[in-house]
């Protein structure tokens, strides 16, 4: 009966409709999000359990997969924040997903996605993406004989556009390619220090004229997405990371 205290009639009856379409991690997260709750995978099954809600057909329980692009925004975040907050960021990134902690922390593990990364792997460490079955990340040169150049073939300096809107440049054969923006300020500045990241002034990702790239911290650029003001204007940006600075000072304060 305790259960049903804690259950109100519409939220059994929502369970009852979407229990078959989901499995438990989302069935969780998206009950969490409908009746501004915060139960566990396990309450939600223990609730099933105890009402006689089933899925009505056969279930394959398995843990959600990580794509490319899940994996590519933990290696981006996974530096200024600890598991539980990275894995409510990522649910809000990825609504519907339902990662857990659990899972959240066993992928970055498992995929050796290390706080303090900065995108470049030192030799001798394997990169998150390596094995990832479908995924090619520079393979073409063993789809030719050798001396055969393709048709296709980008040479070093050229540029493309990714699919979020960046300018990367090629820096190295047979396929390695780089951001635009940190290329340039290399170019100026020297190399970027780990945790360090390049943002634009104006927010134009297109424009990577070196006075207009500003170098700060990931956890500085995380409170200011948090925040929103990580697209302050370009006269506000400064300001925009001392409100950053002041944010994880105060954090900090309280925490001691």
């Amino acid at each position: 009966m305790k259960a049903g205290r804690v259950y109100n009639k519409a939220m059994i009856a929502w369970l009852t409709e979407n229990y078959p379409k989901m499995m438990i991690n989302e069935l969780t997260a998206q009950f969490n999000r409908t009746f501004r709750k915060t139960k566990t995978p396990a309450q939600i099954k223990s609730c099933l359990t105890n009402h006689g809600i089933k899925a009505g057909v056969k279930r394959t329980r398995t843990v959600p997969k990580y794509s490319e692009k899940h994996l590519a925004w933990l290696a981006e975040n996974y530096l200024c924040m600890k598991i539980d907050e990275l894995t409510d960021e990522f649910n809000k990134q990825f609504k519907g997903f339902g990662a857990t902690k659990a899972t959240i922390h066993s992928t970055v593990k498992r995929y050796q996605i290390k706080s303090g990364r900065n995108g470049q792997f030192k030799q001798g460490e394997t990169s998150w993406n390596k094995g990832k079955k479908g995924l090619n990340t520079g393979g073409e040169a063993g789809w030719f004989k050798k001396g055969t150049i393709p048709v296709n073939h980008k040479f070093v300096g050229s540029e493309r556009v990714n699919k979020d809107g960046y300018i990367e440049v090629k820096i190295a054969e047979p396929n390695l390619w780089d951001l635009k923006q940190r290329v340039n300020y290399r170019a100026v500045h020297g190399e970027i220090p780990d945790g360090m990241v390049v943002i634009f002034k104006d927010n134009n990702k297109l424009n990577c004229e070196p006075e207009n790239l500003m170098l700060i911290t990931r956890a500085q650029l995380a409170v200011m997405n948090k925040f929103g003001v990580g697209k302050a204007a370009k006269d506000l940006k400064q300001s925009a990371v001392l409100f950053a600075d002041l944010i994880m000072k105060l954090k900090a304060v309280s925490a001691a």
